[in-house]
Order: structure tokens, then C-alpha cells, then sequence
């Protein structure tokens, strides 16, 4: 019996399957899943590899560190086209951005909590009364109070004395915030109890972008916590940062806990560009509350942890009627949420964001508006101005779109390192793979982030 008119095809059942051919020349076959994978990956691919046989069959003594398993065409791509994100900023510091936006507009509304309305004038006045009464005290001055417009004005009135803030959480232990004291170097610390008269005159000092702003210590999750220092610099470029509008920012809810980072965004950024801070009451607040502040002085600007913001976004869409933007991260963001706030509200855009103490709030951003696909697994983002983020292997090499790998953060963003702790500084620092002319950053910190890879919309986490 004869049996013609057969014919075969083979299917992947797995995501990708390498075969052997054997013959007098070896060949390789890819065989992958078009559901997942399209044909240029594949070949992509299956380029790397042979990419890699070729050197080890032209040096077989070579280690396996020296191997390149990127073409130059992605090398250059991983580290110089997705990390192209220089922008001019301003040589200057804090006090001399915010005593411009004094000048330009002295009876803007600066701050608003409770029954307290205080202009830009008002606010550089009673921090100009704290930076008097401070002079002489010391670099570094602990402040120990609750939320509220004060706390704002102590914060300003330190950096006009020339001095950095060291936030000091009043929930934590006196113990803790004892070792922080001590550790830190504080000469004096500012409590909630402190009056200060205001003063017309502006301190004559000379701050540099270089000088200290503040010295944050971490939460202690990966061990034991550490001051991070970061200056003038490292604040004025995160916050005026392309990513956030002026439009954006006009009127920001200021809920988080100067001891944390996300106070950074909340206080300096409207603070450096006219905005307004709408001061919620010190203490928890409940759903209903926030939406009052949000109504109540048409905030425009919202940012939330990750659970917070799953809660509310979930639970009491309704509160953020008339905000512009949302803004949210420090752990695994909720995709459901994201999309149900803005079923909500189609006219609002959420923006995630990712990044550790030590470089400066947020690296690391993205934006999703009504129409846009938000994936199950929200991406951390692309860099921001001036940052660089770069996926390397064990060996610190890039590794390729798609390859998982450690997340190490470059850029003007970076901190100038833990305070107190030289040695715990440079055994955090690596050398960057960039070797751009002019690169500024020449290390980076282990970002946190377990493991990453790139992917078209930016890194994304692996966890």
C-alpha cells in the first residue's frame, strides 16, 4: 500500500523549543509559540545564541564573564537610547527657587489647612523667623512634629539657615529616635511646641546645589535603617522634573509623613513651581474626609501608597472628582484599580511610580489615561530627567530587552550617600556600564527592586 498527498507541520507547545539537527554542519532550529513570541523576537534570539557559540569556538578559554551576549545595535539601546533623558536644571537650591516664586507672586496662597491661609509672602516670612532663631545651631536639625502648615515652615526655615532637616517620625519609639539623633549628628531638634516669630528679612546664606536638604532614614526593612543624604541638587531635579505639570500640581494634598519620602513630591514640588499645599490634619484619615480636602480646596494633585490607593480607588472612586492626576507606588500596584479609577473618571491620569530613599522619592514613572492598556502587571516605568536605569547580570553587563536582571539607578537623582556610613556608601556603588562623555553619575545603588527586565513600556518587575 502506498500513502501519498501527506504532509506535517510541527507545533511548539512549549514557549520556545532549541533543537539539534545533526548533519555533516550542525544547525539549530527555534521553534516558538506565535501567541507568544513574533518572529523578530525569535530570531533575536536565536542570534544571541549563536552569537555566544561563535566565541566560545573562536576562544574556548574564554570566561564567561567576557562573553557579550547583546549585539552592539542593543547595547546601545539598553544603555544609552532608553537612559536618553538629559534635560537642563537649574544650578540652584531650594531657598533660591522658592524666595523667585516669593517674588514673582508674594499674596499666591502658598498653604491652606484648616482655617490657616498663608500667602507666599506669609510662609517665606515665618520660615525666615525659624532660619533666625536657628542660626549658629548646627548642620543638621532633627524636626519632630506632627503634619501641619508649621511643620512646613520649620522644614523651609532649616534650609534657609543653611542647615538639612532630619525628619523624626513622633510616632516612633524615643529609642529609635534617640539612636537616629545620635547617629545622625543632630544638634538640635524643633518640636510641635516651638514658636517662632516671622521675620521680613531673608537669612543672608549661601546655599549651594551641592549643600545638604535633608538626611531621611529608611524604614529598616533590609536591615538596619540608614540616613540618606541628599542635597539642594538631588531635590530641585526631582521636582521639576518634565513628568510633573505645573498645571498638575497647582493645589497638591500634602498626607504623607515628612519622615517619608513621598513628602518630598508633596511639599517641594508645588512649593518650586507656585502651587498650593493643602495640609491635611495631622492623624489617620478616612475616605470621606480626604474627599472633603479634595473638594473643599479643588485639590488637583493626589498621591497615595500602593494600598492606600488600591482602597480608595476601589472603594471611594467617588473622592477624587476634579483631580487631575493621581500619583502612586512603593510596592506592587494594583492594575484593577488603576483601571476601575479611571472608568470613574476618564479625564484623570494615574501615574505609578518606583524608587528607593536613595534616589530621591521616585526614578522611575508612568502614566496611564483613559483608552490606554493597562496591563495585569503594571510596568515601574521609564527614567525620569536625568536619571539612568540600567538592567545588569551578576557581572554588572547589561542584559538584553526581556532578560530579567538587578535594577541599578544612575543620575542626578542619586543621593550623595548614607550619613555617617562612609563604608557602608562605597560597598553600595558600583561603576555604571555607560561610557557616555560627561557622564555625571558614575555609581549607582542596588535599586531594591528584587529582580526587573526592560520591556516596551519601560522596566518591569519580575516579582
Amino acid at each position: 500500500m502506498k500513502v501519498v498527498g501527506v504532509d506535517s507541520a510541527d507545533a511548539a507547545h512549549y514557549p520556545l523549543i532549541l533543537a539539534v539537527l545533526p548533519d555533516d554542519a550542525m544547525s539549530l532550529r527555534l521553534d516558538y509559540r506565535p501567541d507568544l513570541f513574533d518572529g523578530s523576537a525569535a530570531r533575536t534570539i536565536l542570534d544571541r545564541l549563536v552569537r555566544v557559540l561563535r566565541r566560545f569556538a573562536a576562544d574556548p578559554d574564554a570566561r564567561v564573564a567576557e562573553v557579550e551576549v547583546l549585539s552592539p545595535e542593543e547595547r546601545r539601546l539598553v544603555v544609552e537610547g532608553w537612559n536618553a533623558t538629559d534635560r537642563p536644571v537649574p544650578d540652584a537650591s531650594l531657598v533660591e527657587l522658592f524666595e523667585e516664586c516669593v517674588v514673582r507672586a508674594p499674596d499666591a496662597v502658598a498653604v491652606v489647612a484648616g482655617g490657616v491661609v498663608w500667602t507666599y509672602g506669609e510662609l517665606n516670612a515665618r520660615a525666615n523667623g525659624v532660619a533666625h532663631a536657628l542660626a549658629g545651631s548646627g548642620s543638621l536639625v532633627g524636626v519632630r512634629m506632627e503634619r501641619s502648615p508649621e511643620l512646613v515652615a520649620v522644614l523651609l526655615g532649616v534650609l534657609k539657615a543653611g542647615a538639612a532637616y532630619v525628619p523624626l517620625d513622633v510616632s516612633h519609639p524615643q529609642e529609635r529616635l534617640a539612636s537616629i539623633v545620635a547617629e545622625a549628628g543632630v544638634s538640635v531638634v524643633v518640636t510641635g511646641e516651638d514658636v517662632f516669630e516671622p521675620v521680613e528679612e531673608n537669612p543672608r546664606v549661601h546655599i549651594r546645589a551641592e549643600d545638604l536638604a535633608y538626611v531621611m532614614y529608611t524604614s529598616g526593612s533590609t536591615g538596619v535603617p540608614k540616613g540618606v543624604a541628599v542635597t539642594h541638587g538631588n531635590v530641585v531635579a526631582f521636582c521639576l522634573d518634565s513628568a510633573w505639570r505645573d498645571e498638575v500640581v497647582e493645589s497638591v494634598l500634602v498626607q504623607a509623613n515628612h519622615a517619608f519620602d513621598a513628602s518630598t513630591f508633596e511639599i517641594w514640588t508645588p512649593l518650586l513651581r507656585g502651587g498650593r499645599l493643602v495640609v491635611a490634619p495631622a492623624g489617620d484619615l478616612d475616605a470621606a474626609e480626604r474627599g472633603a480636602l479634595i473638594a473643599g480646596h479643588r485639590v488637583t494633585n493626589v498621591h497615595a501608597t500602593a494600598g492606600l490607593f488600591r482602597v480608595l480607588a476601589e472603594q471611594s472612586p467617588e473622592i477624587f472628582a476634579g483631580v487631575r492626576e493621581v500619583s502612586t507606588g512603593g510596592d506592587v500596584v494594583s492594575s484593577a484599580a488603576v483601571q476601575a479609577l479611571l472608568r470613574t473618571h476618564p479625564g484623570l491620569v494615574v501615574r505609578t511610580t518606583y524608587g528607593p530613599t536613595e534616589a530621591t522619592a521616585f526614578a522611575t514613572q508612568i502614566p496611564f489615561a483613559a483608552g490606554d492598556d493597562v496591563p495585569a502587571t503594571l510596568p515601574i516605568g521609564v527614567p525620569m530627567d536625568n536619571t539612568r536605569a540600567y538592567v545588569l547580570d551578576e557581572f554588572l553587563r547589561p542584559v538584553a530587552p526581556g532578560v530579567v536582571g538587578e535594577l541599578y539607578l544612575a543620575g542626578h537623582g542619586l543621593a550623595r550617600g548614607y550619613a555617617s556610613r562612609p563604608a557602608l556608601t562605597v560597598s553600595g556603588s558600583s561603576r555604571t556600564p555607560s561610557s557616555r562623555a560627561g557622564c555625571i553619575a558614575l555609581v549607582t545603588w542596588p535599586a531594591g527592586v528584587a529582580r526587573v527586565s526592560w520591556s516596551s513600556r519601560g522596566a518591569r518587575t519580575s516579582r
